[in-house]
């Protein structure tokens, strides 16, 4: 299953390029696939595999799954390239009765997990990401924080105390990497708070605690080739074959060439990191981590590891991504001495961990709102069901002739309709996370009288998350530890005899009874909705009748302040 792209396709029915089964290209990885007729191919993980998705022609009524082994071209290039171990497939096919069935026994669900293929979580995360929204504090993206130089103590204590003003109690504040030290300004030690700007962080943790919230870091794993801690333990880090003298660098060109990548294949290097955000955790008293993707630093490297055999096709990064989220979350998670819900941003038969996993950034359009349902149903399906979204909005600049014409502040990257319309997609997800806030769209210089409720329209959208999906997603949270069940569905996972239900990339289920189609195109004030088999009740807005027989494509009216949601009565 390709996932999480810059193009997300689900159902995988359609087209898909020539492209490598790595995480040096994509961030969440795995090597299976499901067919809507009960079939399963699971691909072996160490071959450099390519695949590619025919279309369906006049001459032939379905697509055509392609799958080759290149050992030679980037990502796998490497000194084993010819070799026949290399460049063998290997897989198992596997057969049911229907999809769901089939699913069921994958992960576990049934014949005693004697062929589980989807690992469930060991541990379940802290609900508080559940339950509540998070807020990324990064530079450029409101107004308390549109400069670098906003990035500080007290900016972040003020923050705190206008989320609680606004009734965001028990919400979490993630730092973005500016809080650290070595990243970006060499010379100081890894994984510590950069002084000039966060002279007091027990102090910071203190405050944020007090209003009822938590703090979370970003961490990143590099660190500056001019610092002490880099040439005090020079064997920690991955190495170019590409260079003369193996020389230490997470990339070539870019914003990481003068930065090392930590090597997670070294014992020593991560009990070093173990113990480093052991200190940071404790002293500080953070409650959360995000561990930053490394796929960025490994994109189409020929490395030299610590230990090389553990990662077949050193070229590949997908077997050191595995081994950098098993090995540091667990010793994390040991070294402070109590659990840690961490937020990962790429995986690789990492299912187990109890780890939320951010999806790829989306473009601040509505094409990039479009892609977030089929990447975070494909991530489901996959496994992985502790999923953050990208922040409201995106997080990928374009430029909005709307937020201009409107007067919104130019620092903005999403016009007010597709932030709130985005606000409405999320909700009923695992987790959401904000990095404008709301009612910052009611402040700017030209925003007319009439537009100025963005805040209030989304206190509604959290309020019915609350009602409708909150306590159920802590529920749900249990099941999948105890079933491997998912949390949020495809329809055809609760009808896989329904071939219509296979086609929906733009609704989805939360558990087994509560729909969710959010409308997702500009201007609309409505949309279609199919409803299934069984009796269904509209939830939030919707006029007229209230009640549908399924299954039945139904006419939702959604102006700006309604998300259409159904419950399944019977």
């Amino acid at each position: 299953m390709n996932l999480t792209s810059a193009v997300s396709y689900f159902p995988l029915n359609s087209m898909l390029p020539n492209s490598p089964l790595s995480t040096a290209r994509h961030l969440i990885l795995e090597h299976f696939f499901f067919s809507s007729s009960g079939y399963a191919l699971v691909l072996d993980r160490q071959s450099p595999l390519w695949l590619s998705l025919v279309p369906a022609t006049t001459n032939s009524q379905n697509a055509k799954l392609c799958i080759k082994t290149d050992a030679t071209r980037s990502p796998y290039n490497n000194s084993r390239a010819n070799t026949t171990e290399v460049n063998s497939i290997r897989f198992s096919v596997y057969a049911s009765r229907n999809i769901r069935s089939l699913y069921d026994a994958l992960s576990g669900n049934s014949l005693g997990g004697a062929f589980q293929v989807i690992s469930r979580p060991s541990t379940l995360p802290a609900p508080q990401l559940l339950s509540y929204p998070s807020w990324l504090v990064t530079a450029g993206r409101s107004k308390f924080f549109a400069e670098e130089s906003d990035f500080n103590t007290e900016k972040v204590i003020q923050f705190s105390e206008v989320l609680k003003q606004n009734g965001y109690l028990h919400n979490l504040i993630m730092l973005d990497s500016g809080w650290q030290w070595d990243v970006a300004r060499p010379g100081n030690p890894w994984a510590s708070f950069y002084k000039g700007a966060f002279s007091n962080p027990k102090w910071l943790t203190t405050r944020v605690h007090d209003n009822t919230q938590k703090l979370g870091l970003l961490i990143e794993p590099y660190l500056s080739t001019l610092g002490w801690d880099f040439k005090d333990h020079r064997d920690f880090f991955v190495k170019s074959k590409a260079n003369a003298g193996g020389k230490f660098t997470a990339a070539a060109e870019g914003p990481l060439k003068d930065r090392a990548l930590f090597d997670v294949t070294n014992e020593a290097a991560v009990r070093f990191m173990a113990d480093r955000v052991n200190s940071l955790v404790k002293e500080n008293e953070v409650d959360f981590l995000e561990l930053a993707s490394i796929r960025t630093a490994l994109d189409g490297a020929v490395v030299q590891l610590n230990r090389s055999e553990e990662v077949p096709g050193s070229g590949s990064s997908t077997l050191f991504s595995q081994r950098y989220l098993l090995h540091l979350s667990t010793a994390l998670n040991q070294a402070a001495g109590r659990p840690i819900t961490t937020i990962v941003q790429e995986g690789h038969e990492t299912q187990a961990l109890s780890s939320f996993v951010r999806i790829s950034p989306r473009t601040s359009d509505w094409a990039g709102l479009r892609s977030v349902i089929p990447t975070v149903l494909s991530l489901s399906i996959a496994g992985y069901s502790f999923i953050l979204p990208d922040i409201v909005g995106g997080s990928v600049p374009v430029k909005s002739a709307t937020n201009q014409e409107n007067g919104i502040y130019p620092f903005f990257f999403t016009e007010r309709e597709l932030f709130i319309r985005w606000t409405q997609a999320v909700a009923f997800m695992p987790a959401l996370q904000f990095a404008t806030p709301p009612w910052e769209y009611d402040d700017g210089p030209n925003v007319p009288e009439k537009n100025k409720d963005t805040a209030n329209l989304v206190q509604k959208v959290l309020a019915k998350r609350v009602l409708l999906a909150r306590d159920l997603l802590v529920r749900l949270a249990n099941l999948r530890q105890q079933s491997g069940a998912p949390i949020i569905r495809p329809l055809w996972y609760r009808w896989p005899e329904d071939e219509h239900a296979y086609l929906i990339d733009d609704q989805f289920m939360v558990g087994d009874a509560l729909l969710v189609a959010p409308v997702l195109e500009r201007g609309a004030t409505g949309r279609s909705v199919y409803l299934p088999r069984g009796k269904w009740k509209a939830e939030q807005g919707q006029a007229g009748q209230v009640e549908h027989m399924g299954p039945v494509t139904v006419w939702v009216d959604a102006p700006l302040e309604v998300v259409p949601c159904f419950t399944l009565i019977i």
